[in-house]
Order: structure tokens, then C-alpha cells, then sequence
């Protein structure tokens, strides 16, 4: 009985556990239950939890997003949207980043030595950006202003931003211009923003820069002698003056002076020097330690070829003559001019590599166009060269980027002068030579304006410019000028390039390689390679006189308008006229035109298939172009050539007076007639005039 019993309770446990393996296994337990997030739970009535923070608050968030994702934020939702077309601060912000500028915060902040000057808001700035970048867009000046030039044409001129320079002499009679003691100052910057008054419809109540007619011909023409006339300011130094550069934005402005001295048994040494003056004084610069920079090297000759360029602290200087003893070499020196120390040396590599000019991409880089010289390879080098054929010569960019100055003084010895980095070479277009017909090679002209500042500027003290450029947008340029005995008149080619396009191969301003040479040489970028981030205009383009005819993404030049049906018998063709051209290469604002008369031409013809062919030409005054540019081979390029892939561009035009010079900036375009000299009645001469069209 009891062995049943045991046989029994063994079957029983064998039973359960066949029914422990056919079950399933139990489940895991369930998570505890996780309370929902307060953005996660809808409030009632559909409000917008995000919306309700601090105004403040809000804006900080904005002001953090990029351009990108804050032109995103307004697709997110109804609510959304209509605060941030509302908010004049995030609309203002959303507007300057899409036109590559930045807020200068000086421009918003009160003075107290003015307690009844009214700073600008958002609102009324918001106002005055969108405008000017209208009537920059259509050429459509707000009001247009002339002031005569009151002395001869000197020998130097410079201008960036509203201010002009000009060298000047007491002798009408000279033919020949020359180097003198004297120059004149055109200040043509405007200090009346502070007072305009933006009314409900967001536009301006007063006049300046954000009121004004609509159009070009209702433009506000200013003649008030007494008003244009405190433009102009003079000053006679006690040196002759044999270059001169400035920084408005900074108050700088640098005289060159040559002193000489002989040596026994020897020729005349000269030795430069940089004469650092405030140019609202016309005094020692207070920021400036130094009141006078020394050239480190002495000069056998008088003549001086120097291209300058001022960014923040930094001051560097390109001389192309000789810059010591007998050695031709070109050099570019820097300083940081604000305490006067040497911060850069970069000599040419040899004597067959001459720096034609340079500009400054960002802070902490630069670019130099060169041509270099190569002899024959079957030639022997130990022989003299006896057939010009022998040598031939090429074009490229060096790009070259250096560790940030420091901005703090030292109090002992300065530190040594910071390497100059060669990261890349650029090749460019292939030019012929031929030096049996006199035909030299090219000179390189390289200009990018204003100076890719990481400062504000401050001045003009009473009203600050409020909208300053990203230092790492606008386009650089790039000039050939050819001289050739068979052409008339000599092929010019100008080349452009975005400086993104350049500054992608610059090394961060932080990385190690800055401070030490590269363990190998700089690669070189085949010109097919980079042809498509460039556009090149020519060989038919007239040579400016002057070469300030580029601010940030927008370039201007003249275009001559002929009568081809009254061509002489000696093919002379009459000038008609001459029209204003301005170039704009931003890139979203290219975009923004395509995509309007897209939009336009697929509401008029719905399902019809769109192409670029179709949207290129001119639409009410604006000329859109995408196509590429294609240069057949016609000396002196050695082969066909094509760019513009990657660099569409609008242009507008305008009529202006027949000679003129069109220079531009920011808030104005000024056209410099030279031409005419007048005599008024009390025996006072004129010698051009300045028409400025303010926008």
C-alpha cells in the first residue's frame, strides 16, 4: 500500500512537470508607468506652452538657432509663425543672418553724454535693412546728394565706407600729378538714423536713410551748398605724403613717410615709416601706443609699391619693390597696430615668385595672387638666357593662415613675429606670354571689401553702422591686366570667387599646424578643379580707374551704350550713353529670385516642366544669370575655359553720367566725375564733382 502511495506522489510530480514545459513563461513584469512630460500633454483649448515664456526668454532661444532651422520655425505651426512675424527682434535677427550680416550692439546702446538722442529698436531697424536691401536691389536711391571736388588731381586716393581720401596740390597747372604734404577727407557717412520714427505700417515717418520716394525718379535731389559742403575736410602734414590707408570704422588713418639719410662711400638709404592718426582729429591715434610703425628693412629707392589692408588690430602691408640692399624680393609685413608689435614676416620664396597683392579672407588668413617664372627645361640654367621664349610663366593664389593675434600688451621683450602657414595653392586660368611682341606678364590685382572684421566698429561715435558684414562672407576678386601691342584696348579679365570657396581649405583658427610648418608641401588645386566655384568676365571690360568697386556680395562697373548704325568709315562707334551696372552674388538672394519666377511661371502654365533656360533673362529690370560662362581660346587664354557652375548672379543697371567712377559701400553708391573744371565767381576752381545716392 504504501509503495502505491510512493508510486502514486512520483507520477503526480512527473505530470507537473510535463505541464510546467508545454506552458509559456510567465511575462515580465510591466514597467511602472512613466508621467507624461509637461511639453508631451496638450493643453486645453490648443495653446501653445512654448509661446507663453518670458518674451526675453524666447529671443535667447531664437537668437541660438541658425539660419537654417530659424527659416524652419516657421513652418511649425500657426501659432509660432505669427509670433515670430510679429517679434521685430526675431524678425530683424531672421533678416540679417539671410543676408550674411550681424548686429552691432554699439548702435543699440544709449550715450550718456546724450541723454536726449533716442537709441534705435528692432522695429525701426528691421525697417531700415529691409528697404536698403530693396532699393540696393533695384538701384533705387533713396535720395542722391553732390559735392564738387575743391582741389587738383593728386597723385593717392583710397575710400572704404563713406569716406574718401584724396591727395592733393595748390597748382592746377601740374600736368603730371605729384606726392605732396596735403589730402582732403570726403565724409559722406550720414548720422541722422538715430532720429527717424518707424510708424505703424513699419515703414519711415522722416526722411535720411528709411524715408523717401519709391522710385527712381522721385528720388530727393539735395543741393544745399551749405550742407555738402561740411562733407570736406583738409590736412597738411609735416612730411610728404607717399601712401595713405584707412579704417573708418576704427577712426585709423595711416600716412607713409620716406625719410632719407646717406652713408659715407655709398649710395642714399631711405627708410618708411607709418604715421598711425585719428581721422576725426587728425592727431596721434589714442588707441595706438605707437604714434609711428618703422618698415623693418631699408630701401635703395624712393619708389614704393604698397597694397594695405587694416582688420581689427591687425595692420599688414604688401611691398612689391625691392625691400632691402639689392635683393628683389616682395615682402608682406604685419603689425598689430595697436601696440606696435611685428606679428608677421613673409618674404616671396625666390626671385621668381613675385606677390603681385594680397587680401585678408578671415582674421587668421589671407590670400596672395603670384606668377611665377619657369625656364625651359631643356635649357641649362648655368647659361645665360638668350631667347625670351625660354621663360614662361603661370598664375596661382597662395593661401596662407596664421594664429590670431593676441590682444593682450606685453610688458617686456614682444613675442617673435607669428608663422605665416602655406596650406594651399591655387592654380589659375592659363594666360599666354609672349615677350618678343612686348607683351609682360599680367599683373594681379586681388580686392575684398569691407575687412573681414571679428570687431564692431565704433565709429562714428554719434550713430555707429548698425548692420556689420559676416567676415567670412562676400566674394573675393581677382583683376588681370594685360598690356599687348596688337589689341585695342588691352584684354581685362576679373575674376570671381566666394570666399567659402577659399576659406575651405584654411585650417581652423585653433589647429596646431598654425604654429609650426607643414611636414609637406602645401597641396595645389588643379584649376579644372576649382573652375567651378569661379566666374570670369572678359577681355572686353574697360580698366577702372579707381578700385573700390566691390562691398561684400555686390560689384559695380559701367557698360558704355554705343550707336552701331553711325559707325564711321574708320569703325568709330558713338557713346549714346552709359548705364550703371551692379552685380549681386549672394547666393540666397539668387535663390530667392529663381524661385519667384518659378512659382510665377508654374501658375501661368500648371504641369509644364520648368528649366533653368526658361527663368534666366530680365524680369522688371532684374537680370537673372545660371548658365555657365564659356571662354572660347582667343589670346590671351591658351585653351577654352568654362566657370559660373557654382556662382549665379543678378544684375540691375541704371543710367549715370558719361566718365564717372562708380564706388560703393553698404548704404550708398558714389559716381566720381574728374572731368570738368569750373570757375565760379568769386575765382574759386572745381575740379569734378561727387554724386553720392544714398539707399
Amino acid at each position: 500500500m504504501l509503495a502505491n502511495v510512493g508510486i502514486g506522489i512520483f507520477k503526480r510530480r512527473n505530470s507537473s512537470a510535463q505541464d510546467n514545459a508545454r506552458s509559456p513563461p510567465p511575462p515580465p513584469p510591466s514597467p511602472p508607468r512613466r508621467r507624461p512630460m509637461p511639453y508631451e500633454t496638450p493643453i486645453p483649448g490648443g495653446r501653445c506652452a512654448f509661446l507663453e515664456l518670458p518674451e526675453e526668454v524666447l529671443q535667447l532661444v531664437f537668437d541660438e538657432l541658425d539660419l537654417p532651422s530659424l527659416t524652419r520655425c516657421y513652418r511649425l505651426c500657426k501659432a509660432v509663425n505669427g509670433y515670430m512675424t510679429e517679434s521685430a527682434a526675431t524678425s530683424l535677427h531672421h533678416t540679417l543672418m539671410a543676408n550674411s550680416f550681424r548686429l552691432n550692439p554699439l548702435a543699440t546702446w544709449a550715450r550718456p553724454d546724450m541723454p536726449n538722442q533716442m537709441p534705435q529698436t528692432s522695429a525701426s531697424m528691421l525697417a531700415t535693412l529691409r528697404e536698403r536691401l530693396t532699393r540696393l536691389r533695384n538701384i533705387a536711391p533713396v535720395s542722391t546728394s553732390s559735392t564738387t571736388l575743391r582741389e587738383p588731381e593728386g597723385s593717392l586716393y583710397e575710400y572704404l565706407e563713406g569716406v574718401l581720401l584724396r591727395s592733393r596740390h595748390s597748382n592746377p597747372a601740374v600736368a603730371r600729378p605729384r606726392y605732396t604734404n596735403e589730402m582732403a577727407v570726403y565724409d559722406m557717412r550720414k548720422g541722422g538714423d538715430w532720429e527717424d520714427v518707424v510708424d505703424d505700417d513699419g515703414g519711415s515717418d522722416s526722411g535720411g536713410a528709411k524715408g523717401g520716394p519709391s522710385s527712381p525718379d522721385e528720388e530727393e535731389e539735395i543741393v544745399d551748398e551749405d550742407v555738402v559742403n561740411d562733407t570736406r575736410r583738409t590736412f597738411a602734414s609735416k612730411f610728404t605724403i607717399m601712401e595713405m590707408a584707412v579704417d573708418p570704422g576704427q577712426d585709423l588713418l595711416v600716412l607713409v613717410e620716406l625719410r632719407t639719410r646717406a652713408r659715407q662711400g655709398r649710395r642714399a638709404v631711405h627708410t618708411m615709416h607709418f604715421h598711425l592718426l585719428s581721422l576725426e582729429t587728425f592727431g596721434p591715434h589714442p588707441l595706438a601706443r605707437e604714434e609711428v610703425i618703422d618698415w623693418p628693412f631699408e630701401m635703395s629707392s624712393r619708389e614704393i609699391s604698397l597694397d594695405f589692408q587694416i582688420c581689427d588690430d591687425a595692420f599688414f602691408v604688401l611691398s612689391k619693390k625691392r625691400v632691402g640692399g639689392e635683393a628683389i624680393r616682395d615682402a608682406l609685413i604685419g603689425w598689430q597696430w595697436t601696440t606696435g608689435r611685428l606679428t608677421a614676416v613673409l618674404p616671396a620664396p625666390s626671385g621668381t615668385v613675385t606677390f603681385q597683392s594680397f587680401v585678408l579672407l578671415s582674421p587668421s588668413s589671407l590670400v596672395v595672387p603670384t606668377v611665377i617664372a619657369h625656364l625651359n627645361p631643356d635649357l641649362d640654367v648655368l647659361d645665360e638666357i638668350q631667347n625670351p621664349t625660354d621663360l614662361s610663366f603661370t598664375y596661382h593664389l597662395h593661401l596662407f593662415a596664421f594664429p590670431p593675434f593676441s590682444g593682450d600688451a606685453y610688458t617686456t621683450d614682444p613675442p617673435p613675429p607669428v608663422p605665416l602657414t602655406h596650406v594651399a595653392t591655387i592654380d589659375l586660368p592659363p594666360f599666354f606670354t609672349n615677350l618678343l611682341d612686348n607683351e609682360p606678364p599680367a599683373h594681379v590685382g586681388a580686392r575684398t571689401d569691407p575687412p573681414p572684421r571679428a570687431h564692431f566698429p565704433t565709429h562714428p561715435a554719434i550713430a555707429p553702422p548698425p548692420f556689420q558684414p559676416d567676415p567670412e562672407s562676400g566674394i573675393a576678386i581677382f583683376e588681370f591686366y594685360f598690356q599687348t601691342m596688337r589689341q585695342e584696348p588691352d584684354p581685362h579679365y576679373v575674376l570671381f570667387m566666394h570666399k567659402t570657396a577659399l576659406l575651405r581649405y584654411m585650417p581652423a583658427p585653433t589647429s596646431p599646424l598654425l604654429t609650426k610648418e607643414f611636414s609637406r608641401p602645401a597641396p595645389v588645386i588643379p584649376w579644372d578643379k576649382i573652375s567651378p566655384d569661379t566666374r570670369l568676365f572678359g577681355p572686353e571690360l574697360d580698366s577702372p580707374d579707381w578700385v573700390c568697386y566691390v562691398y561684400q556680395n555686390r560689384y559695380v562697373t559701367t557698360e558704355d551704350i554705343v550707336d552701331l548704325e553711325r559707325m564711321d568709315e574708320e569703325g568709330n562707334v558713338p557713346i549714346t550713353g552709359t548705364m550703371l551696372l551692379v552685380y549681386d552674388f549672394d547666393t540666397l538672394h539668387v535663390r530667392q529670385e529663381k524661385l519667384a519666377r518659378l512659382h510665377r511661371l508654374q501658375d501661368a502654365n500648371p504641369g509644364m516642366e520648368i528649366t533653368d533656360e526658361m527663368l534666366e533673362g530680365e524680369v522688371d529690370g532684374i537680370e537673372l544669370h545660371l548658365a555657365e560662362e564659356v571662354h572660347e581660346k582667343v589670346a590671351p587664354l591658351t585653351r577654352e575655359i568654362t566657370t559660373g557652375a557654382n556662382v549665379p548672379y543678378l544684375l540691375a543697371r541704371r543710367p549715370m553720367p558719361h566718365g564717372s567712377v562708380p564706388l560703393i559701400d553698404s548704404e550708398r553708391i558714389l559716381t566720381v566725375d574728374e572731368r570738368n573744371i569750373r570757375e565760379d565767381s568769386n575765382g574759386n576752381r572745381t575740379f569734378g564733382e561727387i554724386r553720392v545716392m544714398q539707399f
